[in-house]
């Protein structure tokens, strides 16, 4: 009897088993298939346009990209920000990843760049569906699985054609919270060193694949979760009289929470040189507009013009679009990011039924296993998806962070219900012969059609409406470069959006790209492309690909930051004789300071420039005129904007009436203006290349020296 009780408890677990690896299959593929979508053009020679030579379609985004060389004894970028140029020291995570597996499997690098992201995406539901199945077996794990990795919003970061950070996050994060889940859940001291180990691992992981400030805030936000679970233990032992600070020293959980604390602490202040509170600071700073000090003046965010890190809504604008993973057309709402209406209510059903289950007056002290492990899911994901709504105010980007605890904490739910569905009854009531109508069956079936549909519809029609940042004209315009400068050094010119594109593809440096916002370029590099005055915008754009920002930062090492520009804006177009009398008594410089300044606006030596200006960026000329136009106040009132992409119809505008009436003033003098679609011939500009491709239109000009 005995034996074959034995046999049947195992082929019960055989089966339990190949049931888990199924389900794990089947979500990990499902993960990779909603970020596998077309670049959304259904017209065969949109699609061509959008793909090299090698069938490869273009990046979505490469926030990844930089050219190593050596400055110094550290790692450093000569092309990029040129000619300051920037630190390489990069987190190194990506890079050696994608090496890794290169070398394993061999093929087109530039293919697997364009796909890893969605591959490690697949880790995600992997890690999602242990977390869900540790608390609600497998419904809890599938649900778990399917809402995190789906999210619409996540999705969309970590899609073919991304080769960004953002592979690492979810997945990253997901550790943080297993680790952290499982060191409060288990009850033996060496089983928490291990879980309270590998949660500090996880961290610097995260640390080497993301900015380790990132890395450190998310750490600290699943610790809050377990010094929040042991500080409710505590405070049940003082109101029970049961309290001894030496009783607390020798308690497991608080010995692993603060060690583990300490250890984090330890890896982020070696990690950023002890500036660790500041940067996290700065990391949730995106939303502000202006940098600097009121005194000497400020400098504009060139983020605060990028829609994903600006204030973002929580419902969409129709109240017919609350359960929609994703809504055409609308900048991405926190309802809609995290996979719609029914993945809240199910991830707040969660959290009410943690709270229900897991605590009561009596067992608050957490002693029965089953409630010690609801209750570590109910602190750590309850911190979660607290600190989750808090950040997604500064920006879309953050809510793939919410994602995180929204789906786990709806897969709880869901896993909740299945596990009261199929609940052994009672002997007396399963000697009745009539069965009762399955009603948990059918709410059950109802929860996952509101919860996974809308998500995984959502992340498709996200997907698919996703278009690389670039097309054929863009790497025409590269090639042109590449092939047809006189120099090596040869600079290329444009605002920020194309900068990692133009430096890859051209192998040239460039004055400006994602990853150099630098508000005093974004100011010049603006205000040529507005100005009226062809030779303006003409020294400025040699002046900076010269010698960099260094004029504009020497007169503002003796002047407040508008006297500084307002004086470098006319002593640029001045002789010698005229300019140093002028600078000297607008910026109270002496004689060979202003000669200084002077040869650092009107350098002898000038590098080889070429402008390129698109289609694109004429939509964008909203944003050129404010950066152009700063007041160095700060208070300058921020135009609204539509979500920020790289396609015409989805670029900022002034969508105020003063402001369209505004920019209907103003265009048609400005000096891109009058270059792109008047193809004004000047002294200043010569026509160099134009390409057309239906998708973009690109036009080169070489600056005359």
């Amino acid at each position: 009897m005995n034996s074959n009780n034995n046999q049947k408890s195992g082929t019960k677990k055989y089966v339990k088993t190949a049931i888990h690896i199924v389900l794990v299959v089947l979500v990990m593929i499902l993960a990779v298939w909603v970020r596998a979508r077309g670049t959304g053009e259904t017209d065969q020679s949109a699609r061509e346009s959008y793909t090299d030579d090698d069938g490869v379609p273009y990046f979505t985004d490469m926030d990844s990209y930089y050219h190593d060389s050596e400055k110094d004894g550290k790692a450093w970028d000569s092309i990029r920000f040129y000619p300051e140029g920037q630190s390489a020291e990069y987190p190194p995570g990506i890079v050696m990843v994608t090496s890794f597996v290169w070398k394993i499997f061999g093929g087109s690098l530039r293919s697997l760049e364009f796909k890893i992201s969605a591959y490690f995406a697949a880790l995600a539901a992997l890690v999602a569906y242990i977390i869900g199945c540790r608390m609600g077996s497998f419904a809890g794990g599938l649900g778990s699985a399917i809402l995190v990795s789906c999210a619409p919003q996540y999705v969309g970061r970590s899609c073919f054609g991304r080769f960004d950070t953002d592979m690492f996050v979810v997945l990253m994060e997901l550790l943080l919270i297993l680790f952290m889940i499982e060191t409060l859940r288990t009850v033996r001291l060496k089983n928490k060193l291990i879980f309270g180990a590998a949660f500090a691992a996880a961290e610097l992981l995260y640390s080497m694949c993301y900015a380790p400030k990132n890395a450190f805030l998310f750490a600290c936000l699943t610790l809050a979760g377990g010094v929040l679970w042991v500080t409710t233990k505590m405070i049940h032992r003082a109101t029970a009289k049961q309290f001894s600070f030496k009783g607390m020293l020798r308690d497991y959980d608080f010995i692993t929470v603060v060690l583990s604390s300490f250890v984090c602490l330890i890896i982020a202040l070696l990690l950023t040189g002890g500036s660790i509170i500041n940067d996290i600071l700065g990391s949730l700073s995106f939303y502000s507009q202006a940098s600097g000090t009121a005194a000497s003046g400020l400098l504009p965010k060139i983020s605060s013009s990028i829609s994903e890190l600006a204030g973002v809504s929580f419902f969409p604008n129709s109240v017919s679009k609350l359960f929609s993973g994703y809504v055409r057309g609308e900048t991405p709402t926190v309802l809609n990011g995290v996979g719609g209406a029914g993945v809240v209510i199910a991830a707040i059903l969660g959290m009410i039924w943690l709270a229900v289950t897991c605590l009561d007056s009596t067992e608050i002290v957490l002693k029965r296993p089953g409630r010690r492990k609801g209750s570590a899911y109910l602190f750590v994901l309850g911190v979660w998806l607290a600190g989750g709504l808090f950040m997604v105010r500064y920006g879309v980007r953050f809510i793939e962070h919410l994602c995180v605890p929204a789906g786990l904490l709806a897969g709880v739910f869901i896993g909740a219900v299945f596990k009261g569905i199929f609940k052994q009854p009672e002997k007396e009531e399963r000697k009745k012969k009539k069965k009762p109508f399955p009603v948990n069956l059918v709410f059950a079936l109802i929860l996952m059609a509101i919860t996974f549909t809308p998500s995984i519809t959502g992340a498709v029609g996200m997907v698919s409406d996703i278009r690389p940042s670039v097309s054929d004209a863009s790497a025409e315009a590269m090639t042109y470069i590449k092939n047809r400068s006189r120099s090596e050094k040869a600079v290329v010119a444009s605002w920020w959006d194309m900068g990692y594109f133009y430096e890859s593809e051209a192998s040239h440096p460039c004055l400006f790209d994602g990853g150099s916002q630098d508000g005093i370029r974004a100011v010049l590099v603006a205000k040529a492309l507005i100005t009226e005055d062809m030779e303006l915008a003409r020294r400025i754009i040699l002046m900076l690909s010269s010698t960099g920002n260094a004029a504009a930062e020497m007169l503002m090492s003796h002047t407040d930051s508008k006297t500084a520009f307002d004086a470098l804006y006319e002593a640029i177009v001045m002789n010698e004789g005229e300019a140093k009398p002028y600078l000297m008594s607008k910026c109270d410089l002496n004689g060979s300071e202003a000669a200084d300044v002077y040869s650092l606006m009107r350098p002898e030596q000038t590098e080889e420039t070429y402008l390129i200006i698109t289609y694109t960026m004429t939509r964008q000329i909203g944003w050129y005129e404010y950066f152009g136009g700063w007041d160095f106040s700060g208070d300058r009132a921020m135009p609204r904007s539509t979500y920020y992409s790289y396609t015409p119809e989805g670029t900022p505008v002034f969508d105020t009436a003063e402001g369209m009436e505004y920019l209907n003033n103003v265009r048609g003098r400005e000096m891109m203006w009058r270059l792109f679609f008047d193809a004004e011939q000047t002294d200043c500009f010569t026509p160099a290349f134009e390409w057309h491709d239906g998708l973009e239109h690109v036009r080169i000009w070489r600056v005359e020296q």
